[in-house]
């Protein structure tokens, strides 16, 4: 990194002290660098129609500098990275390529961004009610736009450690397609040693920050959350320690996109609920775990290349990924403007001013500027009340699965997921006509959305959720069953 890209990140949003400087610096992994076609002159040239407020906080400055000193050779190199550029290396190379951030966003328009203010204002506060002062751990290419928004945040008001990304995709795992507990534990060396290069210490988890990490996720025994979660949890207690013990410093807190389980959002007694959720933990983790609500619109964004590769081992014993196919330069663009407007919203003081207000006036507690892992409670939180938390029933002991289920289990593996999808929409549509009749029981809802789950996956099938979208928007009744 140049002297002029280690300035920017301290002048435009830190502003914090040269020891946590110096930290956030220590702390940034390399990034490699792979040839991608080069930004198109017109791209390279657009500009907004409408500026962003001027005004900022800490350093953050949106005022424009002459055109002169735009470097269009920085911003190529922005867009050859390998990796998903970080918030902190962005806003460097906008530094090094205007001086400072620019007045208007140079890649574009983003209109999501600046339309989910309130939604990403409602996380933050829902993420530090939760687990107070917790490193959080956006997992893959669909929760990066969370990262995104979280550091941005983070590091505007002098928190530049609290976020980082877990670079993994489901083609990342050994038995990607085909996990079972037959492979958990011949899986478990390499996938615990993803989390401890990615910063989990099991030696001393008690004097570390909390270690939660965030992905859309149904949990089930066989997705990516739930076999990372186990990972931990098995190495823990093969150390010799009571699982339960890890549960409030190692965690995971789901992105619903469908089917979810205990908001955060909508618990009124969280403490009981984390009691609970503690009592029922075993050696292979938490059995359920805390979701965000109203986060759903904030995942599933363009790729800045295709799925990461399988885990490796370096020499040094770190656990890595290397990124897929880079993606076009149109996507990267837009990714681009994405992360120009994140950092334009999360460090305004406006939106500063909507964390501290969703955390005080929905959730009881007074939000905290500086990190600390305590937070100064009112009271129980300001929602509806919910019923007492239930643990989750094991398959072993439901009722066995209707005929109707075992069949389309059966087309689905035989299908794969490209044509699987196609037949978990036909029984979708089936099983709705069936629910506004009155002819189904609600668990058999449940149970042929896990089916689709465990076969050709529920909620990182991208295609099945767009499909699935119109269907449960058309149906509210039968969408929240799903919820």
């Amino acid at each position: 990194m140049t002297s002029v890209a280690k300035i920017a990140i301290g002048t435009i949003i830190l502003n914090i002290s040269g020891t946590a400087l110096a930290a956030a610096e220590k702390s940034r992994d390399p990034r490699l660098e792979r040839s991608v076609p080069k930004v198109n002159e017109k791209v390279r040239e657009r500009r907004l129609d409408h500026p962003l407020p001027s005004e900022g906080r800490k350093g953050f400055s949106l005022e424009a500098p002459a055109q002169k000193t735009v470097k269009p050779d920085v911003l190529d190199k922005l867009l050859r990275q390998e990796r998903r550029p970080t918030i902190a290396e962005f806003v460097a190379k906008m530094h090094e390529a205007y001086g400072k951030m620019p007045e208007k966003n140079p890649f574009g328009a983003s209109s999501r961004i600046r339309s989910s203010a309130g939604a990403v204002a409602d996380m933050v506060a829902q993420l530090e009610h939760a687990y107070p002062g917790g490193t959080w751990l956006p997992l893959g290419r669909d929760a990066v736009l969370i990262a995104d928004f979280l550091a941005s945040f983070y590091t505007s008001i002098g928190q530049p450690n609290r976020v980082h990304r877990l670079d993994a995709s489901g083609t990342s795992f050994p038995h990607y397609r085909d996990a079972s507990p037959a492979t958990f534990g011949k899986d478990r060396p390499i996938l615990y040693g993803f989390l401890k290069s990615n910063g989990l210490d099991l030696d001393h988890p008690e004097k570390q920050p909390p270690f939660i990490m965030i992905d859309v996720t149904s949990y089930q025994r066989t997705s990516q959350s739930r076999q990372l979660v186990e990972a931990a949890f098995k190495t823990w207690t093969d150390l010799g320690h009571d699982p339960k013990d890890l549960f409030d410093h190692v965690n995971f807190v789901g992105l619903p996109m469908g089917l979810g389980g205990q908001f955060i959002s909508e618990t009124r007694d969280l403490d009981g609920t984390k009691a609970a959720l503690k009592a029922a933990t075993s050696d292979e983790g938490p059995q359920e775990i805390l979701y965000l609500g109203g986060a759903s619109g904030l995942t599933y964004t363009a790729g800045w290349h295709e799925m990461f590769r399988d885990f490796e081992r370096q020499p040094n014993g770190r656990v890595t990924t290397t990124p897929g196919t880079p993606a076009a330069d149109h996507y990267r663009n837009e990714i681009l403007a994405d992360m120009y407007d994140v950092v334009a919203l999360t460090s305004s003081p406006v939106f500063l001013q909507s964390v501290k207000d969703a955390a005080k006036r929905t959730y009881n507690y007074e939000f905290p500027t500086e990190r600390t892992f305590t937070v100064t409670r009112y009271g129980p939180p300001n929602i509806a009340e919910r019923p007492a938390y239930v643990p989750y029933t094991p398959r072993a002991t439901r009722p066995p699965e209707t005929p109707y289920i075992k069949t389309l289990r059966q087309r689905l593996k035989a299908a794969g997921k490209v044509r699987g999808t196609d037949i978990a929409i036909e029984f979708v549509k089936d099983m709705l006509g069936m629910w506004d009749r009155g002819t189904v029981r609600a668990q058999e809802v449940l149970d042929m959305r896990e089916a689709i789950g465990d076969e050709i996956f529920w909620y990182s099938n991208e295609d099945l959720q767009k499909r699935l979208k119109p269907i449960l928007e058309a149906n509210p009744t039968f969408a929240k069953l799903l919820e």
